[in-house]
């Protein structure tokens, strides 16, 4: 609308906030149907501000709301199910590492990346001391780095071998109205794999978060950054016995529930 316009102008290429949208909105006397703006923390901050005594912070009721509301289909529950029992994972008994490798750029020095997912899996170790790690990245690079680090410390560190590798970006991909559903199973399977874990440690961008979130365990997490210096505050890997899962993998409890008719 002309009453928006030079707002948006003002501020350059970036939209004025959401809140600052509806506040605008408010003076002109202009009825508002929707608006959209990006959160690098999903909209929590704007959320918890508006809440009183007693209520549920946004990271605390996430989980709830987006089981009720997002259901797998049962074709992706399937796949997500025989994922962890190939690779050995039970519900909340392993860690998860997320790294963002290609935040903004479309390559990166294969020696930088090697490092980050061996930082990334070294903070999830200490988050979960004697447990499987699982690493999630969008870097192709990083499921050579985290069969090699396996081997090394002689660890049961495992990656979802995705294809294509690495997995379609929900945001970015080419063609999206014109691709198959199961051309995005592999970036659901990772966001799950992160999720169930019950524990995630992550860097850049929010899909690490999002996985650690939907999971509801929102205060098992590690954030580490990454400068221009290198890894700041790196983590060590954590040394202790392996503890073998208290379940097993091939028990069919429900991971999800029922679809909705």
């Amino acid at each position: 609308p002309e009453w928006l316009a030079p707002y948006l102008e003002v501020n350059g290429i970036w939209a004025v906030p959401g809140e600052d949208v509806r506040f605008l909105a408010f003076e002109k006397n202009e009825t508002l149907l929707r608006s959209r703006y990006q959160s690098n923390n999903g909209g929590s901050g704007w959320y918890d501000e508006q809440l009183t005594d007693g209520e549920h912070t946004f990271d605390e009721i996430y989980h709830d709301v987006w089981e009720v509301f997002f259901t797998p289909s049962p074709p992706l529950a399937k796949a997500i199910r025989d994922e962890m029992d190939h690779l050995g994972l039970v519900p909340n008994e392993y860690s998860s590492a997320h790294i963002r490798a290609l935040y903004s750029v479309s390559v990166r020095p294969l020696r930088m990346v090697e490092n980050w997912v061996k930082n990334g899996v070294n903070c999830a170790s200490n988050l979960r001391p004697g447990k499987p790690v699982f690493v999630a990245s969008d870097h192709k690079h990083a499921s050579r780095v985290v069969a090699n680090y396996s081997k090394s410390l002689h660890w049961p560190i495992v990656t979802h071998a995705s294809n294509p590798d690495p997995p379609v970006h929900l945001d970015k991909a080419d063609n999206q109205l014109s691709r198959s559903p199961r051309d995005f199973y592999d970036t659901f399977i990772d966001l799950y794999l992160l999720s169930l874990g019950g524990c995630v440690t992550y860097n850049k961008g929010g899909y690490g978060s999002w996985g650690l979130i939907i999971g509801g365990n929102s205060e098992c997490k590690h954030a580490w950054k990454r400068t221009s210096k290198g890894i700041q505050n790196p983590c060590n890997f954590t040394t202790a016995s392996y503890q073998p899962p208290s379940g097993s993998s091939t028990e069919r409890q429900p991971l999800f529930l029922e679809p909705m008719e």
